[in-house]
């Protein structure tokens, strides 16, 4: 059992063990040469070798330390930070549903940084 599907049923006929073994089953493609587009950003295969690339070559501002962080606070910061504003929503759902309260909260996402204050 994998947890991958299986691949299409006309590429698992290309390589049987016997077209292996004659070496008559079709190439792997050649590495990319030149820039391709992934997610709608332009990339360059020899520059860019690696795929996930740093928050500050992208031109994204790091908001935590890049090292020595304690990832496990962090992400419980995170998601104390998504309970509240989903009982916050909640609490003035069950309130008043037609509130122009509920519709300021819909429409204000609230950074996880203002958040995360009220929680420390």
């Amino acid at each position: 059992m994998s947890s991958l599907p299986l691949p299409p049923s006309h590429y698992v006929d290309l390589y049987t063990n016997a077209a292996i073994a004659s070496n008559s089953c079709p190439r792997p493609p050649p590495p990319l040469q030149d820039t391709y587009s992934m997610f709608g950003a332009p990339l360059n295969a020899a520059e860019d070798a690696t795929v996930v690339q740093s928050l500050e070559s992208q031109g994204i501002k790091r908001l935590y330390p890049a090292k020595d962080v304690d990832r496990k606070r962090e992400l419980h910061k995170l998601n104390q930070s998504v309970l509240v504003n989903f009982l916050d929503l909640l609490d003035i759902l069950i309130r008043a549903p037609e509130s122009n309260k509920r519709e300021e909260k819909v429409k204000r996402a609230p950074s996880p940084r203002t958040s995360w204050s009220k929680l420390s």
